[in-house]
């Protein structure tokens, strides 16, 4: 088994690569529950990385085909929940706004979970952007749903919860903060 320090380490990096093609199958154990064999546990990671770095690279196609078309988008603080791609295309990436860069955005998965075609990932996120004037910064809780689809597993649920955004002033060359 792969110890917690190590693990945290790799889960910490941006772009990590599956944890099938670094680890041996008795540390991809960690992750498999009773309903989940070792294959599905690494395509739900690479799922769930691949998420992270379409947001890094700001890959809206990549981000939101993550997602089936009928997914269910719980916002954080109380927002309106969102159903179908559509939908969270107009959340995430809305029509004329400025554009957002990530700065950073971290998971780290607490478990993968689940039985048969459907499964959870949950976990804490470390999440920061550049708007065209601040930068923001939150970190939170996270869960997923996922569900094996003719395209492999796709996420059909998604909520988060966290406190309110920390925002400090861009510098004014709209570098990072001051």
């Amino acid at each position: 088994m792969i110890g917690a320090l190590a693990l945290s380490l790799l889960l910490a990096y941006a772009t990590p690569p599956s944890l099938a093609e670094v680890l041996p199958a008795a540390a991809l154990a960690a992750f498999e529950t009773d309903g989940l064999g070792t294959e599905d546990v690494a395509a739900l990671r690479d799922l769930h990385d691949g998420y992270v770095r379409d947001w890094l690279a700001n890959n809206e196609a990549g981000v939101l085909g993550a997602f089936t078309d009928d997914a269910v988008l719980l916002p954080h603080h109380g927002l309106a929940s969102r159903r179908g791609r559509a939908q969270l295309q107009q959340f995430w990436f809305p029509a004329g706004a400025p554009p957002t860069r990530l700065v950073t955005y971290e998971h780290q998965i607490e478990r993968i979970d689940g039985e048969g075609d459907h499964a959870v990932i949950y976990g804490r996120f470390n999440l920061v952007w550049d708007t065209s004037t601040h930068r923001i910064f939150n970190e939170g809780n996270v869960l997923m749903v996922a569900r094996r689809t003719g395209q492999g597993w796709r996420f059909t649920h998604m909520i988060w919860n966290d406190p309110p955004n920390r925002r400090e002033p861009l510098r004014s060359d709209g570098g990072g903060v001051p």
